[in-house]
This record gives C-alpha cells, structure tokens and sequence, in this order.
C-alpha cells in the first residue's frame, strides 16, 4: 500500500471505492492483487474496505464499515433501519445484521440488489450527515428497524433514549406521524431507557409477550428500610425478582468476586421472601423457558 492509499484509508475511515484507488495509483490488476493479499476487502463492485480494520470489527464492526463503504458509491442515498441503526453506535445483536439497508433522500422507488436492500424514500429533513455518508436520524432508524424486528428496535431505541438521542414521547409522536405499523408503536410505547444492556430490553420484550407485569429497576429494602439491591425487574404480584445474566461478568478472578457478590445479594433477597429468576441468552430465545421459570403456567392460561 503507498502513502496515497494509506492516507485515502485515514480520511475516509477505513473506506475507498475505485476512483479513489485509481487517484492513488492503482489501476484494476493493482487493485486485485491488494484484495488479494488481504490489505483491501471488496464488499461491493468497486466499494472497498481496508483489510486490518474489517478483519479487527466484530459483526457489527463490519456491517457499518461495509454499509458506509456502499453508501459513498451512491449519492443521493441514505442508509435506514438496522443499517442506520449500527452506524449510530447503537447496539445490535449479530443475528439481526444482513442486507445493507439504504433508501434515496427525497424520491426514488425500493428494489433490491445483491447485499443491498433499497427502501421507499425518506425525508431531507429525516437524514444527517455522518461519517462521510448520510444516515437517517436515529428514533427513525430505530422505528423502521422495529418493523422488521421488534427485538432488534427495542433494544436501539432503548439505548437511543438512555443516550439521549430522543424521548419516549418523541418515538410515539414520529411513530404515528409516520403512519409505522404496530410493531413499532409496540415499541415506541415500550422504550424507557431504563434498560441497561441489550439482553435487559429483549428480556422486557419477552415478559410484555407473555403479558407479565413487571417493573424495572427497582430499588428493594429490608424492614428497616437499608438498601438491599436494586434489581433489573420485579413482579410485585408473584414477588418475582427478574435478572437478565449475560455471564461475561462472571469470567477471571473478578469474576469470581462478582459471583460472590451476586450469590450474597441473592440471599438477602430471599430472606425477604423473593424468589430470584435469573434468565440468559438462551433463556430468551426460547420464551417457554421464561414462562416455566416464573411458573406462571396456570395464570396466564386463565
């Protein structure tokens, strides 16, 4: 790679297309031989992405570099729904990443196109830009990405709120104006931002299904009123404590600590008469293990 390259690569932040090689000294078989040696990856006919940085990017990583990469190539584009949604730094769970989502500002009509999915145009006044490219703003990014998936936009849009990048009350009023589908009005009507991780707004997701009634982030004392722990969720009705355990927290020697820390809390919260669930990943792929785990059996077929 010359210097050329390389600087090319520093301001566009990781990203180049064809015309940008050629200005650096690169012609079609020079191009193929840096895709071939791994210092370019080639997501798209003449879209590229520098090799160290795709290779160093989990999923998510990769889908914004590929995402921006394509969108350069496309003026009068912007990228939309979980696109959008993963170059605003939001989080995204691996399972839910695929096409390359994209809709023309203004006009334009939707198509699809190899990784590339086109949507039905958006509004100038709907797109900002970021990055190098035009991204549609976050509460619509995250909407249009709960009409595809209500896990997906819950967990955006509850990280949207607690980064402050809107309001409750901001989803619901775009949601309607907008003329969005139930799932994203389900979701608008569910983000609060007290959910403080991915797998605390899928576990909401999950209990609203099954239609339990819990609340979040609540803080429990003992009968002397001393803090005791402030837990994810509580079902006040069964007495139910809610935790979602993403078990990462729990690796090493600090882990080790942690787990002390955890079992020690838990035992404080039984000695008040809780019972403590504790739910995973897996847990919440499989919504009857939810529902076998707080025996509500017999209530919700009533």
């Amino acid at each position: 790679m010359n210097e050329l390259l390389r600087l090319r690569l520093l301001a566009n932040a990781d990203v180049v297309n064809t015309a940008e090689l050629a200005a650096a000294g690169y012609d079609r078989h020079a191009t193929r031989a840096l895709v071939k040696s791994g210092v370019l990856v080639r997501v798209r006919s003449g879209a590229f992405v520098g090799g160290d940085a795709f290779r160093a990017g989990n999923a998510a990583a990769r889908h914004v570099l590929t995402c921006r990469s394509i969108a350069r190539q496309l003026r009068g584009y912007a990228l939309t729904d979980l696109s959008a949604v993963a170059c605003w730094d939001l989080p995204v769970v691996a399972a839910d990443i695929g096409r390359v989502h994209l809709a023309q500002v203004g006009s334009g009509r939707a198509r699809r196109s190899g990784v590339v999915r086109v949507h039905p145009p958006v509004e100038t006044s709907e797109v900002l830009p970021h990055r190098g490219v035009l991204v549609v703003i976050p509460e619509v990014a995250v909407l249009q990405a709960s009409e595809r998936s209500m896990r997906a936009g819950l967990i955006a849009a509850d990280a949207c709120v607690r980064m402050r990048l809107t309001t409750p009350d901001r989803l619901v009023a775009l949601a309607e104006s907008h003329h969005f589908g139930f799932a994203a009005h389900r979701v608008a009507g569910l983000a609060s931002g007290l959910s403080e991780s991915p797998g605390e707004s899928w576990t909401r997701l999950v209990l609203d299904g099954l239609g339990v009634e819990a609340e979040q982030q609540v803080v429990i004392r003992d009968h002397d009123g001393r803090f005791v722990a402030r837990v994810d969720f509580l079902l006040p009705a069964l007495r139910v404590v809610v935790e979602f355990d993403g078990a990462v927290k729990y690796e090493g020697a600090d882990g080790r600590n942690a787990l002390i820390r955890e079992k020690r809390r838990e035992d404080a919260l039984r000695a008040l008469g809780y019972r403590v669930v504790r739910l995973t990943w897996s847990d919440l792929r499989r919504p009857e293990r939810v529902l076998a785990a707080l025996s509500l059996g017999a209530l919700t077929s009533a």
